[in-house]
This record gives structure tokens, C-alpha cells and sequence, in this order.
């Protein structure tokens, strides 16, 4: 959900899923952060906040120095450490709100942001529903032994009737 305040977005994607092996394999929470400055006025001073409830991460802010009017800013650094105490104590999956918000150097909110991921416990895998779909692949894309070589098929991968 994105709030649009002053002209001025915020555009982020998030995972649908984290849990304790993202923290351990330092998987990006942030896929993509940019702002977006739709109006005529030009901004100075600003923090881009983010935060989550439950906090399974830790809060960080960006300081901005500039937005032009009528521009985009992508932010590169969106590296967000989590919180792995509390991934690691989850026994079951819960829903978690990250939210991301502008604000001015007065505290005057500009834009905000905010996703629902699904947090799951430390023993849980995001991936399991299409795991299937990874051995067909993997096994789809196998090249017989016998096929790297530019001789004929052993006889020992020869079936006898």
C-alpha cells in the first residue's frame, strides 16, 4: 500500500516471504527503493525511515540531502539488518508490516509506504510449494554422461533384454 502525500511516492518491493535462513544467507529484505517527486517543488533535508511490526528488523534511516522536482531517486544502499533473535525464537509463521516513510527535518511526513510479508518460523522454508517444480528443472536440464563425449554410449548404459 502506498501513500501518496505532497506528490511524492515511494515505490518498494519487498519478499512475500523471510525467516531465519535469510538472515543467515544475508538475503535483501529491499528488492527495489526508489522516491518519486511528482511536483514542482524541490525538497532538501529529508529522512527515509523503515521499520516493521513486529520489528523482525532492525529500524534504519537514509538521510536525503536533496529531491528535485519532477525526478526519481533510487536508493542503492538498502541493506537492512534483521532482527535474528526474534526469527530465531519464532515456533510459527506470522504476518509482519514493514513501513517506510518520508518526513522532513521538522517531522513533517511527506510519503509513506507499507507491505505485509509473511514471517516464517525458524524451521520453515519459503520455497516448499514450488520445490517440486525445481527437480523437474534440475532434472530436466541433466545431460546424459555419455552425450559429453563425442564417442557412443557405453555398453555399460546399454539395458540387456
Amino acid at each position: 500500500m502506498s501513500g501518496t502525500i505532497h506528490s511524492i511516492t515511494i515505490h518498494a518491493s519487498f519478499p512475500g516471504k523471510v525467516n531465519f535462513a535469510a538472515h543467515q544467507n544475508a538475503v535483501p529484505i529491499v528488492r527495489d527503493l526508489g522516491i518519486e517527486n511528482s511536483s514542482e517543488e524541490q525538497y532538501q533535508n529529508l529522512r527515509l525511515t523503515i521499520s516493521a511490526h513486529p520489528a523482525f528488523l532492525r529500524e534504519r534511516v537514509w538521510i536525503l540531502d536533496r529531491l528535485e522536482s519532477k525526478t526519481s531517486l533510487h536508493i542503492k544502499d538498502s541493506l537492512i539488518d534483521y532482527d535474528a533473535n526474534m526469527l530465531f525464537g519464532l515456533n510459527e509463521a506470522i504476518n509482519a508490516d514493514i513501513r517506510l516513510t518520508l518526513t522532513t527535518d521538522h517531522g513533517e511526513i511527506l510519503s509513506s509506504h507499507q507491505e505485509r510479508v509473511r514471517v516464517l518460523s525458524r524451521n520453515e522454508w519459503g520455497a516448499r510449494i514450488s520445490f517440486p517444480n525445481f527437480w523437474q528443472l534440475l532434472f530436466s536440464q541433466m545431460i546424459p554422461p555419455w552425450k559429453l563425449f563425442k564417442s557412443k554410449q557405453p555398453s555399460f548404459f546399454v539395458k540387456e533384454i
